[in-house]
């Protein structure tokens, strides 16, 4: 993101978070989602053991619109809110990766099951690319 902000580079993969911070702070940068781009999305677990009444009240607070829509708003990324059926403000509409559908369709999202069953052998690739070897 430092590159793109100095204009050391034009052209890069980047999450759309850190683009609309880069935005705001009024650097001339534009986004895109190339046609069937990968998607990505958090997750909130509970763990096995944990106190489920506390959980169940904080799940249930960050899922609320409000709070859902104030952490988008923070971290400049869409919420998991179907915006056809509530009110995302005037911000979240603006918001480099936001889809007005609510559907995702033009991106993809990577097979949970193939990612896992693959992970350790691309990591070890990763690691000796990334060391040079």
């Amino acid at each position: 993101m430092n590159l793109l902000a100095e204009e050391e580079i034009y052209v890069t993969e980047g999450w759309s978070g850190h683009i609309y911070a880069l935005q705001e702070q009024g650097h001339d940068i534009g986004y895109m989602d190339p046609p069937n781009g990968l998607g990505w999305q958090e997750c909130l677990f509970v763990i096995k053991g944990s106190p489920m009444e506390v959980c169940e009240k904080l799940l249930n607070f960050m899922l609320a619109p409000e709070t859902s829509i104030a952490v988008a708003e923070g971290q400049k990324y869409p919420p998991a809110l179907e915006p056809t059926k509530i009110d995302l403000g005037k911000k979240i509409p603006t918001l480099s990766a936001f889809d007005p559908t609510g559907t995702l369709d033009g991106l993809t999202f990577a097979n949970p099951t193939y990612w896992n069953g693959h992970e350790q052998e691309w990591s070890k690739k990763f690691h000796r690319i990334q060391k040079g070897y």
